[in-house]
């Protein structure tokens, strides 16, 4: 059963910041169940739902970003796929699936929660890492207090893309130049 929240995508602003951290701290997983991989599948079908309405020009890219503390445990994909089959499908999709010729930039965050064993660790980073993009798009934190340093590197990184240099001058070509 996949009891998976999800917030709508919506333009970055303080009051959608705001409702983006109460969603967060609103989230409980008193189950301790995983479905990371249906979470991925949804938000792949949010990003293609939200895009086709967005002009191709003005189109920099789709960034997933996945933070999670625990092995997928409870992904189904609408009865198609079982929960074995579920991490080559939705890798698939992260690493085919393109919007207006670009595809799918992929960032991945993980952590040791309380139900993931040390034995089980390797196995995660490797399921993990193979979700990102490429190696350093990856981050596993020993110490999830590191969580929101990592995001702040994630989030420089994403918005220096769009860092733009204008070079204006007087109309008359006097006076000096002005980047901006």
């Amino acid at each position: 059963m996949n009891d998976t929240q999800i917030f709508p995508i919506t333009s970055l602003t303080e009051s959608s910041r705001l409702q983006m951290r109460t969603f967060i701290a609103k989230q409980s997983n008193q189950r301790q169940a995983t479905s990371m991989y249906y979470a991925i599948d949804k938000g792949i079908k949010e990003l293609s739902a939200h895009i086709k309405g967005l002009n191709p020009k003005k189109f920099e890219g789709a960034h997933v970003i996945t933070f999670t503390d625990g092995l997928d445990n409870t992904s189904q994909l609408e009865d198609k796929f079982s929960l074995a089959k579920v991490s080559s499908h939705v890798k698939e999709e992260l690493t085919t699936t393109s919007f207006h010729g670009k595809l799918i930039d992929s960032w991945v965050v993980g952590s040791q929660g309380e139900d993931v064993k040390d034995g089980q660790l390797d196995m995660m980073k490797s399921q993990l890492s193979a979700l990102a993009s490429n190696p350093d798009q990856f981050f596993f934190l020993e110490d999830v207090s590191m969580l929101e340093r990592i995001f702040r590197q994630i989030a420089n990184g994403l918005t220096k893309r769009w860092l733009s240099w204008v070079c204006t001058s007087a109309l008359n070509h006097d006076g000096g130049v002005c980047w901006t």
